[in-house]
């Protein structure tokens, strides 16, 4: 159907080794191997999907729980329909959506521009957004110490 690529879309590998999903609102067209997710519940603006999706606690879950291949994993559409997306109100959302569109504004501006430190920043409020201790965020991520400390990261709130 036409309407699955001309309207704004999160596309990704149906098999990958670290998450890539990427938005798309200007019209492209895939292959097989990529998977498309569109908007149907407007409870849910597709760049805050984009952020959890490509957050080092996706990453955990999709190790966990996709089908190991090799050195990725494979994640179909019906394993992506069982990965939590947390509730979060409007207000949340848009707090990563902003991050989302910075990082997406420089990419377009410059493919290998530096991001590291807006995903960093996703990383550590996804983590928060799932009520993750640091305890166990140090389990997604051994170097969440170079980020921040475990006192920074306790005291940090999402709204």
């Amino acid at each position: 159907e036409p309407r699955f690529f001309d309207e704004p879309k999160i596309i990704f590998k149906g098999m990958f080794n670290t998450p890539e999903f990427t938005y798309d609102e200007k019209g492209y067209y895939t292959g097989f191997s990529f998977s498309l997710l569109v908007q149907k519940d407007k409870t849910f603006n597709l760049k805050f999907i984009l952020a959890i999706l490509n957050s080092k606690f996706a990453m955990d879950w999709f190790n966990k729980y996709g089908k190991k291949r090799g050195i990725g994993v494979d994640i179909g559409v019906e394993k992506l329909r069982q990965f939590p997306i947390s509730i979060a109100n409007e207000s949340l959302q848009n707090e990563f959506i902003s991050i989302v569109d910075k990082i997406l504004s420089s990419k377009s501006e410059n493919p290998k521009a530096n991001t590291k430190q807006l995903e960093d920043k996703i990383d550590f409020m996804v983590c928060k957004l799932y009520n993750l201790t640091y305890e166990e965020v140090k389990l997604i991520d051994p170097n969440i110490e170079q980020v921040t400390s475990k006192e920074k990261y306790e005291s940090f709130e999402i709204k």
